[in-house]
């Protein structure tokens, strides 16, 4: 009995009260909104990072059939069947999508297994990490984020 006279007697929320859970509300969003900007861009690095990995592989096995030389554009790559997966040269933070023909990662042509190990080879294009820096594979495999 004493539950349901507490339920008749029980008027809910009251303007107030609810005023104060959505003030709580909006300051915990607006606290956590640059955390959760901040891992989207971090995602979207380490996205833009294995695109770059894999362009790697497909070019050092082009390379290894080829006498050393790389390929003279990152588009024979995909004519050759060494990639296959045509998101690859999208960077996911940038503005554009990139395609093989337009893709958003600049390549260095004429270069070979013998030139220098700390030459860059594929980068992003200038502002695809807007503000953030870039992500550049070197010739030795390595990918480095500059900022």
């Amino acid at each position: 009995m004493k539950n349901s006279r507490f339920l008749l007697n029980s008027k809910g929320f009251t303007f107030g009260e609810f005023a104060v859970v959505f003030a709580v509300a909006a300051v915990l969003i607006l606290a956590f909104t640059p955390v959760i900007r901040q891992v989207n861009h971090r995602h979207m690095r380490v996205e833009c990072d294995n695109n770059l990995k894999k362009t790697g592989v497909a070019l050092y096995m082009y390379a290894n059939r080829n006498e050393g030389r790389f390929p003279p554009a990152l588009k024979t790559l995909y004519e050759e069947k060494y990639l296959l997966d045509k998101t690859i040269m999208n960077c996911p933070a940038s503005k554009t999508v990139g395609t093989i023909d337009y893709p958003d990662y600049i390549y260095v042509p004429d270069l070979s297994l013998k030139t220098s190990k700390n030459q860059p080879m594929v980068y992003d294009k200038e502002g695809n990490h807007p503000g953030f820096g870039r992500n550049v594979l070197f010739l030795d495999g390595e990918i480095i984020w500059q900022e």
